[in-house]
């Protein structure tokens, strides 16, 4: 049977098949790219996805974490292919692999437009959370602690550098609101001390968008693709799912507390704050600058919309946290 590989070319695929092949002592293995870096390899009755780790260090890390959270009852997530308990780096032509379990997905994708799926989503986070605060001290000497404070003043500088080019995607005004609401947030939050260094701290997952939750063909939702793996507190990846969760409500926060997890946070200033300071948008105007010309034409829809569509919704939000910030001080 022959097979196309669109994304990394007919011989390195094959050459990698081979290598797998012989590395699990199986000559009728098939391999297919999904997309770069990434494969779904099906040998001896069984399906792996085959990924590309940019470095032995991340894929040591998610190795450990995955037998973890396995050890400690938490099951919503892959575990590797037992070969890595004898190689725990697959190294081929001077890349680093890994071979994970392939999770079969439902026909029902996973998104947060329903407000079943964003309590499930929580209830999820809620669990990793609580499994991972078990052992925050394996992971101590080698993984980073997230800087909230630090990666912001990061997107914001590299967004303040990228001004004169998103000028001629975006009206100037709007601009400035999204640069002038980030530095007044951020500069509200600087002035707050060790809020984002609350104990106990746990291992986020770092990147809780909607395609990091699988439904699986069980019914269950699984958590996947721990590059982003850091030593925190649950409230940062807590702001960052409600910052995702946002947009889906037309940014109201009165609907955004009706969340049970979330609806700790209705009364908190520095949360509330955080709110403000415009992540997504900065995020996506930056990465969009890295994209190439194609790649540019296919997120514009997307970035039209969340920039300049959403903005007037935005702009209520604003306001509404405004006022519930002024109650907050008045009492």
């Amino acid at each position: 049977m022959a097979f196309r590989f669109p994304y990394e070319g007919d011989d390195f695929s094959t050459r990698l098949l081979h290598f797998l092949n012989t590395l699990l002592q199986n000559n009728t293995g098939r391999l297919r790219a999904v997309k770069n870096g990434l494969w779904k390899y099906k040998t001896q009755g069984k399906t792996w996805l085959v990924k590309e780790f940019s470095s032995k260090k991340k894929l040591f890390h998610q190795q450990l974490l995955t037998r973890k959270l396995k050890e400690h009852g938490f099951c919503h997530t892959y575990s590797f292919h037992p070969i890595h308990g004898t190689y725990p780096v697959l190294q081929f032509e001077g890349r680093l692999f890994g071979i994970i379990e392939f999770i079969y997905s439902s026909r029902n994708i996973f998104t947060f437009k329903t407000k079943e799926n964003r309590r499930k989503a929580l209830k999820l986070l809620q669990k990793f959370h609580q499994t991972t605060s078990i052992f925050p001290a394996d992971f101590k000497s080698f993984l980073p602690e997230f800087d909230q404070k630090d990666k912001w003043k990061n997107r914001l500088a590299e967004f303040h550098h990228n001004r004169y080019m998103l000028e001629a995607y975006f009206p100037v005004f709007l601009l400035d609101m999204y640069e002038e609401w980030a530095k007044w947030s951020l500069d509200k939050i600087s002035s707050v001390i060790g809020y984002f260094d609350q104990t106990p701290s746990c291992i986020i997952h770092g990147d809780v968008a909607y395609h990091n939750f699988l439904n699986g063909k069980n019914e269950e939702l699984y958590l996947i693709d721990f590059d982003l793996i850091a030593i925190a507190p649950p409230v940062i990846e807590h702001l960052q799912i409600a910052s995702r969760f946002l947009p889906t409500l037309n940014w109201s926060i009165d609907e955004l507390f009706k969340h049970e997890i979330l609806s700790m946070y209705e009364k908190d200033k520095v949360f509330l704050i955080s709110l403000l300071y415009p992540t997504d948008v900065l995020r996506e105007c930056n990465r969009f600058l890295k994209s190439d010309e194609k790649a540019r034409q296919m997120i514009w829809p997307y970035l039209y919309d969340l920039t300049i569509s959403q903005f007037p919704l935005r702009m209520r939000m604003m306001y509404e946290i405004f006022n519930k910030i002024d109650s907050l001080n008045s009492n």
